[in-house]
C-alpha cells in the first residue's frame, strides 16, 4: 500500500517516482503523499511537495535524512529535510520528506523547481542509499 487512503488520496503523478523509490526500499512505507500546490490564485505556494512514510527501523530514517543531505548540491532547494510528523500511529515513527523554504520563496516557479528537485531525488536516492548501507555495512555498524 502506497497511500493509506489510495481512494480518497491518489497519488499525484508529481510524486509518484519518489514514492515508488521510498517503497522499493523495503524498509518505509508511504503513508500520504502531495506533489505540491499553489493557492487557487497561483500566486502562491499552498502546499510544498512532500511524502509521510512510517519506518519501524531509526536506521531507515537516519540514511534517508544522510543521503537528503549528501544530494543538496544537484538541488534547486538544497535543503531537503526529514522531519518527524507528530501523529498516532502506535510506536512507529512518522516522518515526512519535504523543502525547509525561505519566506521569499513562494511562487509559481518555486513550486515548478520544488518538483524538479523530486524527480532528482527520485533518481538519485537509491544510489545514494545503497552507497550509504554498504559504508555502513562495511565499517559494522
Amino acid at each position: 500500500m502506497l497511500s493509506s487512503e489510495p481512494d480518497k488520496y491518489p497519488i499525484e503523478a508529481g510524486i509518484v517516482p519518489l514514492v515508488y523509490v521510498l517503497a522499493d526500499t523495503g524498509i518505509i512505507q508511504t503513508i500520504w503523499s502531495c506533489e505540491g500546490h499553489l493557492q487557487p490564485s497561483g500566486a502562491e505556494l499552498w502546499k510544498t511537495p512532500q511524502v509521510w512514510f512510517s519506518a519501524e527501523d531509526g536506521v531507515a530514517a537516519q540514511l534517508l535524512s544522510i543521503a537528503l543531505f549528501d544530494l543538496r548540491e544537484s538541488l534547486h532547494c538544497s535543503d531537503w529535510v526529514l522531519r518527524l510528523v507528530p501523529v498516532e500511529r502506535g510506536l512507529t515513527s512518522v516522518y515526512s520528506i519535504e523543502p525547509r523554504l525561505e519566506k521569499d520563496e513562494d511562487g509559481p516557479r518555486t513550486l515548478e523547481l520544488l518538483r524538479e528537485d523530486v524527480q532528482t531525488i527520485a533518481y538519485r536516492l537509491p544510489t545514494s542509499l545503497r552507497a550509504l548501507a554498504a559504508s555502513l555495512l562495511s565499517r559494522g555498524t
